[in-house]
């Protein structure tokens, strides 16, 4: 049945409500949606963070790259000024590595040389 508003009546001639009802039954037909939803944010998340947190310790200079929408970090330079000389004009900033692993604490005594033959 139908009112003069054009809206629906069930049968005791109510106005039909969009609203779910409270009666206690859950809705499972959005459970695959927030799934999805939740899934993805988790793997953009995931990913971002990852990526903004990697520090190479192989290398005792890094480069802060700046971009439009993330920061990361570059960590490939030997020096300073080879970092500074290849990021010219570029939204980066050159830093020494806090995490870098390399340092001779021996003064040099145990490193391997190949052999000549």
């Amino acid at each position: 049945m139908v009112n003069f508003a054009g809206r629906g009546l069930n049968e005791d001639g109510e106005p039909l409500s969009c609203e779910p009802a409270l009666s206690g039954a859950k809705n499972t037909g959005d459970a695959p949606v927030r799934a999805f939803v939740l899934i993805t944010l988790a793997a953009i998340s995931a990913s971002t963070t990852a990526h903004a947190q990697a520090w190479d310790s192989r290398y005792p200079v890094c480069r802060i790259v700046y971009g439009p929408t993330a920061q990361y970090n570059d960590c490939r330079f030997s020096t300073l000024e080879q970092c500074r000389a290849l990021t010219v004009g570029l939204p980066v900033q050159c830093v020494e590595n806090p995490y870098f692993a390399g340092a001779d604490t021996d003064g040099g005594k145990h490193r391997r040389h190949r052999r000549v033959h």
